[in-house]
Formats: structure tokens, C-alpha cells, sequence
């Protein structure tokens, strides 16, 4: 039986020949998760997530998830890709996404310095996806952890995004908009 960690020279040389081919055929990431050359990506990098929510009074919607999450995935597509979904997030948002399980990258946050991963817990993430809202001072206002329907997320985004959670349950908002 071969130690998986001594690799012979074929698995080495077939190894080395995938990551020669990968970069051709395989989506751009950046430190903010994949990009089409195409589109231009809503994310920002954390910090400057919160600098630019702070500058502009909005708020950081925090999206928490991971390349092996088939539900991000989807989320992904059919609200963060969409142009009307958007449309509808940007005048209240800030986008910023961190990976559940990135453990590599860091982040200052509150004085403190937390890798993804810690971060994502620290803002009571138990799972992917999850959606964290910040207020425009960074202050966690409440965090979503599931996949929504688009309709329904961009429900909850607007309830979030116009401070009708201040005055109005959900519920409330859900049926007022209707």
C-alpha cells in the first residue's frame, strides 16, 4: 500500500500537470471569492467593507460560505449574479464574504484580529450559507443561516436594508409589502 504521504513520481508528475492546466480552464478567485471575467464582482474585501459602510452610512451584509457548499452555490446565482437582485442590495449594502472554513486569511475586526473561519463563528455562524448584518459602525445587527429563496431574500434584505427592523417585525414588514 502506497503512504499517501510519500506520492510516487507518476502521481507527483500527474499532480504537477493538473496545476498546469487548472489555471486556464478553472474561475479567477481573488480574496473575495470567484469571479467571472465578465462581471464585475460585488464583493469587497472585508476591512474595506466596513470602511466604505462607514463612509457612506450602509450597512455590510457579510455573506458566509464555502467552495464545497452546493446552497452557496445557488445563493450565489440567484441573488448575488443577478443585476435586479443587485440592484435592490447596493443602496443598503456593503458585500463582503468570508470563508466558513479559511483559516489562511485574517481580519481585523473590533481590535481583534480573527481568521475567517473564527470571524464567521464570532458572528454565530453554525453553518453555510449564513448572511451576517452589520450596522455602518461594523456592530452585528443579526445573522440568517440557511439558503432563502431569492423572493424571500430579497424580502428580508430590504427589511434589513431600510431599518424597518427597528419598529416592525418581520412578519410585519413581509405583510406590509405585499
Amino acid at each position: 500500500m502506497q503512504n499517501p504521504l510519500h506520492p510516487t513520481p507518476l502521481s507527483l508528475l500527474l499532480g504537477l500537470t493538473a496545476l498546469l492546466i487548472a489555471p486556464s480552464t478553472a474561475p479567477r478567485f481573488s480574496n473575495n471569492g470567484p469571479q467571472s471575467a465578465d462581471i464585475e464582482s460585488p464583493w469587497v474585501p472585508f476591512r474595506e467593507a466596513l470602511e466604505r459602510a462607514k463612509r457612506y452610512d450602509k450597512k455590510v451584509l457579510v455573506f458566509v460560505d464555502a467552495p464545497w457548499c452546493g446552497w452557496c452555490k445557488k445563493m450565489e446565482a440567484s441573488v448575488f449574479e443577478d443585476p435586479k437582485s443587485l440592484a435592490a442590495i447596493q443602496p443598503y449594502f456593503e458585500l463582503a464574504r468570508i470563508g466558513w472554513d479559511d483559516s489562511e486569511t485574517h481580519h481585523r475586526y473590533q481590535g481583534y484580529r480573527y481568521s475567517s473561519m473564527e470571524l464567521a463563528q464570532k458572528f454565530g455562524a453554525i453553518g453555510t450559507p449564513t448572511t451576517v448584518f452589520l450596522d455602518a459602525a461594523g456592530r452585528p445587527i443579526t445573522h440568517f443561516a440557511s439558503y432563502a429563496a431569492p423572493a424571500f431574500y430579497l424580502d428580508l434584505l430590504r427589511y434589513i436594508g431600510s431599518d424597518a427592523y427597528l419598529t416592525l417585525r418581520f412578519e410585519e414588514f413581509s405583510d406590509s409589502a405585499s
